[in-house]
């Protein structure tokens, strides 16, 4: 393996570890906030947090914690946060921004939101599908427990690894390409990231965020 190879490696790495984080953060809070178990076991979610906090440091890992949080409860919600809980949003918010720059908190922040609209849009589709004849619901509590158990989609900002120059990517997908992340803005889009407005940089490298 080339030493370039094994940079991207790395980074592709970090990158896939940290958006495993993301996702099975989002779907724990999620699952608390309809009383289900989660799909995502809490001794999975600590094992992500640990690579993270050797990379960052515990503090910064709980600040992405109640980035997450916050903006589960708000998705889920559909109302605006308690004053206490928006001052802790936004300190966390402060510190990453000042740490990995604006365009990978606000891509995280787009993603829940959005993963969240997916699976209560998918959620409502699942009930409908099981309603009866003259229209009415036969759900009870317990059978919107069963409906919502597969837990959280995968969220429209997807992590697909290093960019490869025989792949198509859509809006929403994420590549590196030489520890950078970047974001496509387009669809089916196959040019090299950083030559056309379909790719927006998300963050330059997390080995650099130290």
């Amino acid at each position: 393996m080339t030493a370039t190879t094994a940079q991207e490696a790395k980074h592709d790495t970090g990158f896939a570890r940290f958006s495993e984080y993301i996702t099975a953060r989002t779907e724990m809070f999620l699952a608390e906030r309809e009383g289900r178990a989660p799909t995502v076991g809490r001794d999975e979610l600590a094992n992500l947090a640990e690579g993270l906090e050797g990379r960052w440091g515990a503090g910064i890992v709980a600040r992405w914690g109640q980035l997450v949080a916050s903006r589960v409860r708000a998705a889920h919600d559909s109302k605006a946060l308690p004053d206490d809980l928006q001052q802790v949003l936004n300190r966390s918010i402060s510190a990453l921004h000042a740490k990995f720059g604006s365009s990978l908190v606000e891509s995280v922040t787009t993603s829940i939101d959005a993963g969240v609209a997916l699976h209560q849009t998918r959620t409502v589709q699942s009930k409908g599908a099981h309603a009866t004849g003259n229209g009415e619901e036969r759900s009870s509590h317990g059978d919107h427990r069963k409906e919502v158990s597969d837990g959280l989609s995968p969220t429209p900002a997807t992590y697909l690894g290093v960019w490869k120059s025989d792949a198509e990517y859509s809006r929403g997908n994420m590549t590196t390409m030489n520890g950078q992340l970047w974001h496509c803005e387009g669809e089916r889009v196959t040019g090299r990231p950083g030559t056309s407005a379909s790719w927006r940089m998300m963050h330059k490298s997390l080995e650099k965020s130290r």
